[in-house]
């Protein structure tokens, strides 16, 4: 692997004070956020992910085991430019590739604002996520090996976007969300 960040989180269980997101993130029950934190002062800033889910679900989903967390990302074509979509998936612990849970991000794939927490996270040697309840208390915290290759799936979204840039964010959001089907963007790598 060749990251520049070892971040392995090294001082085993520990139940991290997390702060409450301003009241622009909370428009909706579920979401990940991408955020710079500290979690060791020696390693420094990291891109982390925050699942939060103000719904009872998330004291369900804290309890998976075991916890398989995957990430598929693509470009979907509207008539108001071409989104990147980033699914967060946590699959069923007992039925391989169903999801148990899925959450979507949607981006212009040319505002490298809205993609550097993701290219930062790919210069990380781990992924650091937490699951937070409704009142932004932490319900699980999972570390796994950073193999998710953001940047090169990024590349390739930002390559097939190139000559179709977003003319209306909200308008491609909302057609996206009417012309594609969930399962035809997941493939035949995961069951609903």
């Amino acid at each position: 692997m060749n990251k520049y960040l070892n971040n392995k989180w090294i001082k085993g269980k520990t139940k991290f004070d997390i702060k409450p997101l301003p009241e622009e993130y909370l428009f909706t029950d579920t979401f990940i956020i991408p955020l710079n934190a500290i979690l060791d002062n020696n390693i420094g800033v990291e891109t982390i992910l925050y699942l939060v889910d103000t719904t009872d679900f998330i004291y369900e989903l804290s309890k998976v085991k075991p916890f398989k967390f995957y990430t598929k990302i693509g470009v979907a074509h509207t008539s108001y430019g071409s989104l990147c979509f980033i699914f967060f998936i946590v699959e069923d612990p007992i039925i391989e590739n169903k999801i148990f849970y899925l959450c979507e991000n949607t981006f212009d794939p040319n505002n490298e604002v809205m993609l550097k927490p993701f290219y930062d996270m790919d210069n990380q040697t781990h992924l650091h996520l937490f699951l937070l309840n409704k009142d932004f208390e932490q319900q699980k915290f999972f570390e796994f090996e950073n193999v998710f290759n953001f940047k090169s799936s990024l590349d390739m979204v930002k390559e097939a976007a190139r000559y179709d840039p977003i003319k209306d964010f909200n308008l491609a959001k909302k057609e996206y969300g009417e012309k594609y089907k969930l399962e035809d963007l997941l493939g035949k790598d995961f069951i609903l």
